[in-house]
């Protein structure tokens, strides 16, 4: 059973305040144990939680860190906050009538100063983009046999590769409308949890892996026709 089944089975059977508690109860151990893949199951009988626990680690830390949607507790959650105060700049805002978040805009202005107190570093959002020319219009011109992958159910898809640069280079996207945020790197093939078209697109991918794989064997390399 994934953590995401056990995630929503807690709303299930529980009062949504107390699924919460319990819910970030045990996150807050499973962070602290350093095993993310494992799913502990904590005691909820008790009475407070520590928010403090949930702070990245090092100086001048915040809840509300270079990643609005969250960057995690301890080390893991320090790197996480220092990548996206140098190249990994998430422009994260909360906003509009369906969502249970107090509005709030985000600015560069704010994540200059957050970086400069946190780390002693200028955010550099074109960075990576002018170091390697990752544009998407770009790929043509330096790539080959790449596959992007998108939940649609997924924030982050807003900012994700959603058709296909050049299917003859073998630039492919795929769209899962029922995929979820790391549905397409799940460790597992896929399950009985998973959605048709969730199942359809692995099945789709290893094909076409399976087909690049028989190409660079005998030699032979996309062309554009």
């Amino acid at each position: 059973t994934t953590g995401l089944a056990k995630t929503c089975e807690m709303f299930k059977v529980s009062d949504p305040v107390d699924a919460i508690r319990k819910l970030l109860l045990t996150e807050t151990q499973v962070s602290v144990a350093g095993s993310r893949g494992r799913y502990a199951k904590l005691s909820t009988s008790a009475d407070c939680f520590d928010l403090a626990a949930q702070l990245p680690a090092g100086p001048n830390a915040t809840a509300r860190c270079g990643d609005w949607s969250g960057c995690g507790s301890g080390h893991d959650g320090e790197m996480w906050d220092f990548q996206t105060c140098t190249f990994e700049v998430e422009r994260i805002g909360y906003g509009g009538p369906n969502q249970m978040f107090p509005n709030r805009s985000w600015s560069m202005d704010w994540l200059d100063s957050h970086c400069r107190d946190r780390f002693g570093v200028v955010p550099q959002p074109r960075g990576l983009a002018d170091l390697w020319g990752i544009d998407e219009a770009d790929f043509p011109a330096f790539a080959t046999r790449i596959v992007f992958t998108n939940g649609l159910n997924d924030g982050w898809s807003e900012g994700g590769i959603l058709k296909s640069p050049s299917p003859e280079l073998g630039l492919m996207a795929f769209n899962m409308k029922n995929g979820a945020h790391h549905s397409d790197l799940s460790h597992v093939l896929y399950g009985d949890e998973d959605t048709p078209d969730v199942r359809q697109v692995h099945t789709n991918i290893l094909a076409l892996v399976g087909e690049w794989l028989e190409e660079i064997k005998f030699g032979i390399r996309p062309t554009v026709v």
